[in-house]
């Protein structure tokens, strides 16, 4: 169904009100469950809401969906009150998707009360499947018809130059899309998240952000320690760290991700991000525990300096990059709570070959012009670049690098669940969006990875 009516935003939107106050905002995430499982979770959120009802400080949930036969998030919602919908996060994936149907669960979220919505391309699948996925990219246009107070996602976790460049690149397009706010990836690494904060700083984008943190289930250790989570990665030292806590009693382990989850939480305040979202509690009494502890952490560390210390105490100073991938943008990472003047470490990008030089010469002689009849010859394409009769061309503003060469088909950037070396997380292959920036540098056009919005 296409949707023509449009929406205002609600002056009583809590969510936003304290964003803009630079309130600093706590949200618990909640997995959307499947029919079968959807009362208990309706009875749990019930005691959940209680729970927040009862904090101060500002707090709401973060809905999302990672489950392919979970409800449509709604039907959980329906047992909140109407003054917490708007104190809320609703994620909405774009994975096995069309537009119109986005469209569709957008203006059902907003009829049900619910005007903060941020948006995702979803996980991967196999190569073989090519589920459909609609970008986040294009989804914040949708929302931008429909006037919500629309989000989206970046994962700063990157260590190669071909990796956290066109991540970077793909966060611009979600900005000038007019995404109103960001959340991260979850990751420990908090060089990476001042790097986040100096980079937009830099290029004078002060939107808020969201840190994701994740308060880690021994079964999360093992996965993250297994390399089975797309877009999480750890050092070797941290992977240690991590396997020396499995061994732990109940109590112990506990109290290490308690600790973690605080020393974190108080190092986003300090650095300036907006808020958090918690990941991994199942209950209002883990809601209650992490509210009681991230305030005590707030009184705790007033001070950057004193966190600091705490903090690499903690991760035992160990390197928290993905050895040999340890790329960072700026040097001193941590070394003052603002570094105004950050000293750059000089990328090294992999070189433009002369095949690829010559492929796209020939290809931008070809098939520059959409009107010409040589431009839509599929076989001559097809030849030079391996294209696989899409709906519409775009690969002339993807420096003819076709959009279906990536199993996700995404033509704005790369997804966030690539491998520690930059590769894609779904084969051994290059993402495109790489190859796509080392052209775009060689010709000087820079512009191309962050100006054009591809349908």
């Amino acid at each position: 169904m296409q949707l023509e009516m449009q929406y205002t935003q609600s002056k009583d939107n809590f969510f936003k009100q304290k964003l803009d106050e630079l309130k600093f905002y706590i949200l618990f995430e909640i997995e959307v469950p499947d029919k079968e499982h959807l009362q208990d979770a309706q009875d749990e959120l019930r005691s959940m809401q209680e729970t927040l009802n009862q904090f101060e400080n500002p707090a709401g949930f973060a809905f999302i969906n990672t489950n392919p036969n979970s409800v449509h998030p709604v039907e959980l919602t329906s047992v909140l009150d109407e003054s917490n919908k708007n104190k809320s996060i609703i994620y909405l994936s774009g994975k096995n998707s069309t537009k119109e149907k986005l469209q569709d669960d957008i203006k059902i979220c907003i009829d049900a009360g619910f005007e903060n919505i941020s948006f995702v391309s979803g996980d991967g699948t196999s190569e073989a499947e090519r589920t459909p996925f609609v970008e986040s990219v294009n989804a914040l246009s949708l929302a931008n018809q429909l006037e919500c107070h629309s989000g989206a996602v970046v994962n700063p976790f990157k260590y190669t130059t071909n990796d956290i460049f066109p991540q970077y690149h793909k966060l611009i397009k979600k900005f000038n899309n007019k995404a109103n706010f960001i959340t991260t990836q979850f990751g420990w690494d908090m060089k990476k998240l001042q790097e986040l904060r100096i980079y937009l700083n830099h290029r004078d984008l002060h939107s808020p952000i969201i840190t994701r943190q994740r308060f880690l289930s021994v079964n999360d250790v093992k996965n993250i320690t297994n390399g089975k989570v797309p877009g999480v990665h750890i050092s070797q030292d941290f992977h240690n760290l991590l396997n020396k806590e499995l061994q732990y009693s109940n109590s112990q382990f506990l109290a290490s991700q308690w600790r973690r989850l605080q020393i974190n939480t108080a190092g986003c305040k300090l650095l300036g991000f907006s808020g958090i979202q918690i990941s991994g509690l199942k209950s209002a009494k883990d809601f209650k525990a992490a509210y009681k502890l991230i305030n005590n952490a707030f009184t705790e560390f007033s001070k950057f300096e004193k966190w600091k210390k705490v903090y690499f105490e903690h991760i035992a100073h160990y390197e928290m990059g993905p050895y040999p991938h340890l790329f960072y943008i700026y040097n001193n990472l941590l070394s003052d709570i603002h570094i105004t003047r950050p000293t750059i470490n000089e990328p090294e990008l992999d070189k433009v070959t002369l095949k690829d030089k010559l492929l796209f010469k020939a290809c931008d002689f070809l098939f520059s012009n959409p009107k010409s009849k040589i431009s839509n010859n599929y076989l001559l394409k097809s030849l030079l670049l391996g294209c696989k009769t899409c709906d519409v061309c775009s690969s002339n503003k993807m420096a003819f690098v076709c959009r279906k060469s990536c199993p996700k088909q995404l033509a704005n950037g790369p997804c966030g669940g690539s491998k520690a070396n930059g590769d894609c997380e779904l084969s051994d292959k290059e993402c495109i969006h790489s190859k796509i920036m080392r052209i775009a540098l060689w010709l000087n056009r820079v512009d191309i990875l962050e100006e054009y919005v591809i349908d």
